[in-house]
């Protein structure tokens, strides 16, 4: 069984997103801090920014 780490806690920007990736978190929980004091647009902007982070894990994963 491989051990993943997961980040579950104290994610607020796309930034610390990044900084997590680089010490080698494997994902990431989005918690309510995000939802928090933002317009749906400043959401689907970090969103769109998550999902081009994790595109680009992925294919670092599979060499694509």
């Amino acid at each position: 069984v491989p051990n993943y780490l997961i980040s579950e806690s104290g994610v607020k920007t796309i930034e610390d997103a990044k900084k997590l990736k680089e010490y080698g978190a494997d994902g990431i929980l989005i918690g309510t801090s995000i939802l928090q004091n933002n317009t749906e647009k400043e959401i689907e902007k970090f969103i769109e920014k998550i999902l081009n982070l994790l595109l680009q894990f992925v294919a670092s994963c599979v060499n694509i």
